[in-house]
This record gives structure tokens, sequence and C-alpha cells, in this order.
């Protein structure tokens, strides 16, 4: 689950905390119905996996490359031309029933999410103030967590009610909007400006590479945020084909998904705030547990009701992590460096959606498709204990 943290006590931050909640509803539409139609497509679960492979490789070149672009475009062109370029890759989904198709429309939505996440977050890192980032951090992500709350929902409903096809229409349309409302208040009621030129030179992408990793506490943020995204990426990927193979539909999958934002817009505001008072280690290292018990608990539980239910509480451990993970990088990367290891930094995203899917195709080369959850849990309890160990802080 890719996010956008916004600023929304102010004119300019309102404008980022709608569009941020646009992008979650764009995206929790088209999520419990796109596994289904990979599978689709490509038959079994393993050549999902493959697939999404894919789509990782496409989404860390991305990263690499928004380095470089946003050093030559405008965030505002780059923005907005996103918005456009993605509701067109919605709806060419629509036609794409073979694998070459199905291969070039993933890959242009996801190397454009990349890309739209990064624009618009450097423009929030612009317009937020550094006193209680914690808490806004926080409150921020509120407004894509209810666009993930809703998303999945109507997505899950339309797509079991009326066909895949409306699905993707829909986020097509709430793209469009996106793009709308992005272009009236930058052009027409001028709120949103440029704050870095395209004259400034392209950087060297090793440069960056290296320079973000010779800081200890950027190691840490990007190791919490890789592990973080396996998180969010495999509930993403496996739990609806565990849904779909336990005999439900898209529209349980929407449910199932939606229902577990709640803890985000309920817990994250306070986490933010107990992170500004004491530190990030007791809530980093207590949220990776948390995912990790309720992996394994689906494991060894054979009731596929009870296991949904501990999908859904696992994103309590989630929402402990999430408005942090991104704290601790911000605080360590100076803002005048930002358009050059902001991206190095979210190529955290794409790097956990490879292991994701890498690992996923391994297992299930050799082992049941339930396997998963213990392999995937037992990566996020390890993570636990080395943020006891080594992360500073309460």
């Amino acid at each position: 689950m890719l996010k956008i943290a916004t600023n929304h006590k102010t004119s300019k931050g309102r404008v980022f905390s709608w569009l941020s909640l646009m992008y979650g509803f764009s995206m929790g539409l088209f999520i419990p119905v796109f596994p289904g139609v990979v599978k689709s497509v490509l038959n079994t679960e393993e050549n999902v996996s493959l697939f999404y492979v894919f789509l990782s490789i496409i989404m860390f070149l991305s990263a690499i490359t928004s380095t470089i672009i946003l050093r030559k475009v405008k965030r505002t062109v780059v923005a907005q031309a996103c918005f456009v370029i993605w509701a067109a890759s919605f709806v060419l989904l629509m036609f794409s029933d073979k694998v070459p198709e199905l291969a070039l429309c993933g890959a242009l939505i996801n190397w454009i999410k990349i890309l739209l996440i990064i624009s618009i977050a450097l423009f929030v890192r612009d317009f937020s103030k550094k006193e209680n980032l914690g808490h806004e951090e926080g409150v921020f992500y509120k407004f894509n967590n209810i666009g993930y709350l809703i998303g999945p929902v109507f997505g899950g409903y339309i797509g079991t009610k009326f066909g895949n096809n409306y699905v993707f229409i829909a986020s097509a349309m709430v793209s469009m909007f996106a793009f709308i409302y992005f272009y009236h208040n930058h052009v027409i009621q001028k709120q949103i400006k440029m704050t870095v030129e395209d004259s400034n030179p392209v950087p060297n992408v090793f440069k960056n590479t290296k320079e973000f990793f010779l800081d200890t506490n950027r190691i840490k943020a990007y190791i919490n945020t890789v592990v973080l995204v396996l998180w969010f990426s495999f509930k993403n990927l496996y739990v609806p084909l565990y849904i779909l193979l336990a005999g439900y539909q898209e529209n349980t999958t929407g449910l199932i998904l939606s229902i577990g934002i709640l803890p985000f817009i309920v817990l994250e505001v306070k986490v933010g705030e107990y992170a500004d008072r004491y530190g990030l280690r007791l809530p980093i290292s207590t949220g990776f547990f948390i995912m990790g018990l309720a992996l394994l608990g689906v494991f060894i539980s054979p009731y596929p009701i009870l296991n949904f239910a501990l999908i859904i509480m696992g994103n309590i451990g989630a929402a402990l992590v999430e408005p942090l993970a991104e704290l601790y990088a911000m605080e360590n990367i100076p803002k005048d460096k930002e358009d050059r290891l902001y991206g190095i930094y979210k190529t955290a995203d794409p790097v956990a959606y490879f292991l994701t899917a890498g690992m996923g195709a391994l297992v299930l080369l050799v082992l049941p498709f339930n396997w998963l959850f213990l392999v995937f849990g037992t990566v996020l309890i390890v993570t636990a204990f080395l943020n006891v160990k080594f992360l500073k802080g309460f």
C-alpha cells in the first residue's frame, strides 16, 4: 500500500489531502480485482507471483529514474500527466486479455503510480512544517486511508455485480477527476506553485544511492519500510488469491481490505503523537510483532472466517508502523537533498514488491499456498526483534 502523507491545515496542504484521498480511492477500487484478473490470464498462483516480480522491477526503475525526471520536468507537469496517463492505462486494461497486453498495461500503471506518489510527496514536504512531524504524519495519512477504506468496498462490489471492466472504468474516472482538481488549483486558482525548476542539473543516480546508504539511520528507515511494504504487498497480492481459493468472491475481498483500513484511521494520529514524545522503537517493534503473529495465526488456523479476522487484526500492527517509517526517513533526509534522495528511499516499495512476489513464487514451487503465511510471518517477527535491538528510543 503506497502512501502519500499530506498537510491539510493550510489551503495548499488541503489540495494534496484531497489528491491523496483520490489516489487511495482509485487504487482501492483496483486492488481487490487485479490479482484475480492476472490469474485468469496466467492460470496459476506461481505465474501470478512471477508477474508481480516483473511489476516490481518496473516500479524500481520508476523510482530510480524519478531522481532524473523530477529534476528536468516541473512537478506540477509530472503529477498532472501522471493522472491522465494513469486513467488511460486503466481503460486500456479492459482490452488486456492476453499476456503482452496485460504486461504493458500493468507496467504502465505501476510506473506511473510510483512517479505520482513521489512527485506529490515532495510537494507535501515543501508545504509541511518540521514541528510535531509525528503527529502530522499520522493526521495526514488519514486522507489516503479514507480512500483505501471506501475503494475496495466499491471495487469488490462492482467487480462481483457488473464485472471487472466497470472497476477499471471507475478507477479511470477517479484519476481523471483528480487531474481536473489538480489542474483547477494549479492553473486557475494558482494555489500550487513549483519550487524546483527544470534548470537544475541532472543528478548522478549511483552517487545519490551511495550517499543515501552512507547514513545508518536512513538504512534503518529503508529496511523498516521494505518490511512494512512486504505486509502491504502480501495483503494486496496473496490475500485476494487466498479468499478466492477459499471459495469467496471479489466483494468479500473488498470488504476485508476495507475493514482492515479502520485501524489506520483510528490509530495513526495517536501513534504519531506518541513518537513525538517517546520515540519510535516501541510502536515500530510492536507493530511488526502484531503483523507477524497475525500471519502465523492464519497458517495455523483451518477456519477461513477466523483467518479473515486475523488479517484485519494484523493491520493494527501496520497502523503502528506506517506513519513512523516515513517519518524516520524524512527526518534523516535534508530538505535541500530531497529531490535526489527521496526517490532512492522510495525504491524500498518496489524492492518489497519484488521480494514478496519472488519469495512467494519460490514457496509455491515446493509448498502449499498456506505456507506463505508462515514464511512472511517469520520475516515480520524477526524484524520486530531487530528493531528492539537496534532502534533508539523507548
